[in-house]
This record gives C-alpha cells, sequence and structure tokens, in this order.
C-alpha cells in the first residue's frame, strides 16, 4: 500500500523540470519586455550625455570669461601701441567675447 509520503515522492520524480512551451513562453515575455525597455533607456542616456555635454561647454565658457577678464584687467587687449596690432586684439577679443555669450543659450 502506498502511504501519502511515497505518493508525494513519486509526483516529484515524474514533474522534475519545465517543459519547451513553458520555456518557450517565458522567452518570449522577456524579449517583448526588453523589446520596450531597450529604445527608452538608450534615449535617456542619449539625453543624459547632451546634458552633460551642455555643462562642460557652459565650464568652458566660464572659464574663458574668467580668462578674457584677466586679460582686459592687465591690458592685453588694446595695450599694443601699433594701430594694425591694436585693431587685430579687439578683432579676436570681440568675435571671443561674441562666441561665449552665445554657448550654452539654447
Amino acid at each position: 500500500m502506498n502511504t501519502k509520503k511515497e505518493r508525494d515522492l513519486n509526483l516529484l520524480k515524474k514533474k522534475q523540470g519545465f517543459t519547451l512551451v513553458e520555456v518557450l513562453v517565458v522567452l518570449v515575455i522577456l524579449a517583448i519586455l526588453i523589446a520596450i525597455a531597450v529604445p527608452s533607456v538608450t534615449a535617456y542616456i542619449g539625453k543624459a550625455k547632451d546634458r552633460k555635454d551642455l555643462i562642460e561647454l557652459n565650464n568652458v565658457k566660464k572659464a574663458f570669461e574668467l580668462m578674457m577678464l584677466e586679460d582686459v584687467e592687465n591690458g592685453y587687449f588694446g595695450s599694443s601701441t601699433s594701430e594694425e596690432s591694436n585693431d587685430e586684439s579687439n578683432f579676436l577679443y570681440n568675435n571671443a567675447t561674441n562666441f561665449i555669450y552665445g554657448v550654452g543659450d539654447d
């Protein structure tokens, strides 16, 4: 006569793993979830990189502004006696300031 314990043991021996259909269903569900998640994650990573680049560009802008202020205070722009050299330094100064004030203002 089979006891309850023997019947349970026999049932466990008969069912030892997953069927092929069960494994395939799980794989299909995982593939669908991955197909949904990957594009949104890559878009988020792209936006984060854009923000990082903008922050770095603004840091360069601030450093350049400080450099320009120090150069103006020390007389490096427009301090030459030559009129041609003075025009050239003013041209560089004006273009550089126009450039740095246009960065990151979007």
